[in-house]
């Protein structure tokens, strides 16, 4: 799927904070750590659309249909009521984005990947399988070296839905101030994982691209 990087302005910093306060209303621990230390930070914000959507479209980030949609891999079903029913695949770049943070894992001291996920309870039994961790009642996805491109492929397509919007976050840290487990991670230490944040990860155009914000002050 040919992209090329886009460099948006203020009204992608601005749906950026909208999801960061809509995680904070929610309770979740990721968004609200985020907010609180980067709220009034700019920065850089790129994303990745095809050459053909312009200026405009590319500024309505909450909207999809960027992509070409193949109807060669449509569905059509019948429902109860008889009527037929046209299933689209949404074309993304989940890929992409793996390979993204593949590479920052790979090329970074010390480095972290984590996802919120804000349509997971404590209790689901899959969780392990992806990677997950447990802050309270929260639930993240928490990827670093040990992780195979394949685990980093499986945590972006669990949290790349259409609400909550994709949240994370690319991080360093010290080493020696972080659980032996990401699996006893507590509030106070993902703080400590926010404050070494050099991208932050927010999903956009219906699931379809996404942003990545490089806070500066």
């Amino acid at each position: 799927m040919m992209t090329s990087e886009r460099v948006l302005g203020a009204q992608a910093l601005d749906y950026i904070r909208e999801r960061l306060e809509e995680g904070e209303t929610m309770g979740w621990h990721l968004s609200r750590l985020v907010l609180d230390r980067f709220g009034n930070h700019k920065g850089v914000i790129t994303t990745y659309l095809p050459d053909h959507v312009d200026d405009e479209a590319a500024l309505a980030l909450g909207e999809g249909g960027k992509f070409y949609r193949d109807p060669a891999t449509f569905r059509y079903t019948e429902g109860k009521d008889r009527q037929r029913y046209r299933w689209e695949p949404v074309p993304n770049l989940d890929d992409q984005l793996a390979a993204h943070i593949s590479q920052f894992l790979a090329a970074t001291p010390s480095p972290v990947c984590v996802f919120e996920n804000g349509l997971a309870k404590p209790s689901d039994p899959w969780l392990s399988e992806a990677d997950g961790v447990i802050v309270g009642d929260n639930v993240l996805h928490v990827l670093d070296l040990t992780n195979l491109p394949d685990d980093v492929l499986l945590a972006v397509q669990t949290v790349n839905v259409a609400w909550p919007r994709m949240l994370g976050i690319l991080a360093t840290h010290a080493a020696e101030e972080m659980p032996e487990h990401w699996s006893d991670l507590t509030e106070a230490e993902l703080r400590g994982l926010v404050a070494g944040v050099r991208e932050v990860i927010v999903g956009a155009y219906d699931m379809e691209s996404y942003l990545l914000w490089t806070p500066k002050t």
